[in-house]
């Protein structure tokens, strides 16, 4: 019952919308003043700290309003971690031009051929 009447004022604060930014859902945090909120959101998704459980949508991170009800209602906070191992792995491209490789100075030659040289160098 108190989740439902936190949605619906965070719907009302938040013109209807069903997700915001991780910025805007700090300012609906009863916390301290946050001088800048984006910077403090990032932050804290990096250090797997954020209060709230993210989805990443057409590219952007956003957060569901009704997720922000959840916890300040009382529920427990979702891992940042999480959310965060939802996302595609990262390819395994490697950066620059690939380099040359030098092949071995007796790849090709016979084992023989190549105890006989060794042979004539220590004598």
């Amino acid at each position: 019952m108190l989740e439902q009447e936190i949605f619906r004022a965070l719907q009302a604060r938040f013109d209807g919308q069903l997700t915001v930014t991780p910025g805007e859902a700090l300012l609906a945090t009863p916390t301290k003043s946050i001088q800048d909120p984006a910077g403090a959101a990032r932050l804290q998704i990096h250090r797997g700290t954020f209060p709230y459980a993210t989805l990443k949508i057409g590219g952007r991170r956003l957060v569901s309003v009704a997720e922000i009800a959840r916890v300040l209602a009382g529920g427990e906070p979702a891992s940042c971690a999480a959310s965060i191992s939802e996302e595609k792995p990262a390819r395994g491209k490697k950066r620059g031009a690939p380099r040359k490789t030098r092949p071995a100075a007796n790849a090709g030659a016979p084992a023989a051929a190549t105890a006989a040289v060794a042979e004539v160098r220590h004598g």
